[in-house]
């Protein structure tokens, strides 16, 4: 089966209706072929099983066949959007009417993060280290390809340069286009790209300032080894197909999965099978989506323009149904169960009151536990000396699946070598890159660490922190009801990633050295990309 991937991460009760084929609007008349051509190039990359590889005669047939349609959420609190690949006249060296640089990534950006913001980068923080890889005429113009994220350059020459997404600064995503609408008082869903651009032009200082407002901003990559009749390169890695790919939610819908989207757009309705092949800042909720509608000024029209109410609605391998439904439900709760519940909780008290300050005994005068009630401690033999406690840097620490601590395992990882593991157990080898997941549930880790891992092996980076916190131990007279041995995290993180989907890129897991973390945290040391 496609597995997990193929369903939308819930954390808790979300409506699941399953619906047959003839209540999607346009299903019959639609390209299945496309869509299906669209959803094959980036099945391998979605790892989501043998259904890549089953011959398709018949492409509606297939889709018939092997998925169910089933709506997630609630169309009411839908929002579709468009985006494209902007052409936009450039130069390699400024001058004249080349001011608006557009910036490679700087190299302390790991660092310092976040970086500087919008504002700071504008009024020259960067300038003079040698990053600029291209400079524009128009600041509109660079606003709105960090928008896209992705953009060609038509060049002083008449070459034509694909640029893609590199890195950004670390400050969340600020919507000028909200700050805009409600400067003009305008309904949300009157708002267009157009009226948005033309005002920033006419009052440059002021479109200057709203534009600095938000303090997200976006470094890039000269890309090549395209064609140029692909679109820019998606989350999921591969090249996005106009009016087919689309940006998603990646922590509530699965990347890669297929869509059924009705909505409207300015060049009329649109009822289509999509493929989420990208993710976005802006972009949250199950029904969210951001619509690839090409390169080019005619696509960037219809993006700008787009911003409309619909229904997206996934469609779910036959043999994940089952799990769909029970992810999804309760799907209501009823008035009499929710009544029952007030009861119920109103009527319950603990087991074992909290006591009083009168009742708490002082620990200063509390008599000492019998000695056969102290824990029991392996004595050193008469005559010699207690083993010292192994140290966990002592060598490097190698997890495996279903170990039950880690740290106790002692076996040296092959593939990396003696000066780099000298270094990582000296602590001279500082991450590359960091993630905190101490304090997140479980769910909730899990897929920011496998976001983290891949965008870490597309930057090609070596080694990186994961900070997942110690656990703790408990004793007192709770000790026996407690989880007594590491943190959930702290076991787990080695297992999601032996067993996840970049498993075979993953080097070793190490525990980190004290001055990176020690016992909670760890080091993830990666395969070179290139």
């Amino acid at each position: 089966g496609l597995g997990a991937a193929a369903l939308p991460q819930m954390s808790g009760a979300v409506e699941a209706r399953p619906i047959s084929y003839s209540d999607l609007d346009g299903w019959e008349t639609d390209d299945h072929e496309a869509a299906l051509a669209t959803w094959q190039k980036s099945c391998a990359e979605a790892k989501v099983g043998p259904l890549c590889a089953l011959p398709t005669r018949n492409a509606k047939w297939f889709w018939e066949a092997h998925f169910t349609p089933v709506l997630f959420g609630d169309p009411d609190q839908s929002l579709f959007t468009g985006y494209y690949e902007p052409v936009i006249p450039a130069s390699r060296k400024p001058g004249g009417k080349w001011k608006v640089p557009v910036y490679a990534p700087p190299s302390d950006l790991r660092r310092r993060w976040p970086h500087y913001t919008r504002a700071e980068i504008e009024t020259g923080a960067l300038r003079g280290k040698g990053l600029e890889l291209f400079w524009l005429e128009d600041p509109v113009d660079a606003f709105f390809l960090h928008i896209q994220g992705s953009g060609r350059l038509l060049l002083t020459d008449g070459t034509l340069i694909r640029l893609g997404f590199a890195a950004k600064n670390g400050h969340r995503y600020v919507s000028i286009g909200r700050i805009f609408n409600r400067m003009k008082k305008k309904a949300p869903l009157t708002y267009g790209a157009a009226p948005l651009k033309a005002w920033l032009r006419a009052n440059p200082r002021d479109g200057a300032a709203l534009m600095r407002k938000n303090p997200s901003f976006i470094f890039f990559q000269e890309r090549s080894g395209l064609e140029m009749g692909d679109g820019p390169v998606g989350a999921i890695g591969v090249p996005l197909t106009g009016g087919r790919s689309i940006a998603i939610d990646q922590d509530r819908n699965a990347l890669g999965g297929p869509y059924w989207v009705e909505t409207d757009t300015a060049a009329g309705p649109l009822n289509r099978l999509m493929i989420g092949q990208d993710t976005g800042s802006a972009v949250n909720g199950l029904q969210r989506a951001d619509i690839f509608f090409g390169t080019g000024d005619e696509a960037g029209q219809i993006a700008g323009s787009t911003r409309s109410k619909g229904r997206m609605v996934t469609l779910v391998p036959n043999d994940q149904l089952a799990l769909a439904e029970l992810r999804a439900m309760p799907r209501r709760i009823s008035d009499q169960d929710r009544a029952l519940w007030r009861r119920v909780n109103a009527e319950t008290v603990p087991l074992r009151p909290k006591p009083t300050d009168e009742e708490r005994p002082s620990r200063s005068l509390a008599a000492p536990a019998p000695f056969s009630e102290r824990p029991s401690r392996p004595l050193p033999l008469p005559g010699t000396k207690a083993a010292p406690k192994p140290s966990p840097l002592s060598r490097l620490t190698r997890f495996e699946p279903g170990d039950p601590d880690p740290t106790q395992i002692r076996r040296p990882e092959p593939g990396i070598d003696r000066r780099t593991a000298d270094r990582l157990r000296r602590g001279e080898r500082a991450p590359d890159a960091r993630i905190d997941l101490h304090g997140l549930t479980a769910d909730r880790a899990h897929r920011r660490l496998d976001r983290f891992i891949a965008q870490a092996l597309m930057q090609n980076l070596r080694c990186v922190l994961v900070i997942t916190g110690k656990g703790g131990k408990h004793s007192g007279e709770d000790a026996p009801f407690m989880r007594s041995d590491r943190g959930i995290l702290r076991q787990s993180v080695p297992r999601w990633l032996r067993a996840g989907p970049h498993a075979a890129r993953i080097v070793g897991i190490f525990t980190a050295h004290p001055r990176h973390g020690g016992e909670g945290a760890l080091y993830v040391y990666l395969k070179k990309t290139r």
